[in-house]
């Protein structure tokens, strides 16, 4: 396994990425990448705040979060990754230009407010899959960050 620095936007380090040896480069870029996008312009926030009301935005975040769920079941989670996650989810650690925050990632979610979700999961810092209770790897928040892109109509 190879081990590479995960840095933001501003170049600063957010956490490690874990990839096998057998990782190519174009693999390397395209996971490193994301953490490296500049943030959504307020005209593309704004356009998903026009289309739904906070009620819809609520029910789909329900929603999104029985699939999260049904996901990491057939990922086979078992009950100390499910403790962790509830945890990290609770108290994520996000960077977001180069100001650290610990944000409570299920409230945002679940109070519809599925833009700032979507972007403190790019800047998250991910589990470094060390301890057997791991489990928010990369494909992990890709699931839910394209979840969220999809339904907002995000690039």
């Amino acid at each position: 396994m190879s081990t590479r620095n995960i840095l933001n936007l501003n170049g600063e380090v957010v956490g490690q990425l874990t990839l096998p040896d057998s990782a190519s480069e174009s693999e390397w870029t395209e996971k490193l990448q994301s953490y490296s996008q500049p943030l959504p312009s307020a005209d593309i926030v704004m356009q998903g705040l026009v289309r739904t009301t906070v009620k819809q935005r609520k029910e789909w975040a329900d929603d999104l979060m029985e699939r999260f769920k049904v996901r990491n079941m057939k990922q086979g989670i078992n009950l100390l990754q499910a403790l962790w996650l509830q945890h990290r989810m609770r108290a994520l650690n996000v960077t977001v230009g180069g100001v650290p925050f610990v944000i409570d990632m299920l409230n945002l979610v679940v109070s519809g407010d599925v833009e700032t979700a979507c972007v403190c999961l790019q800047y998250m810092t991910l589990d470094d899959m060390t301890m057997p209770y791991h489990f928010i790897d990369d494909n992990c928040r890709n699931f839910l960050v394209t979840e969220m892109k999809t339904y907002l109509g995000w690039p």
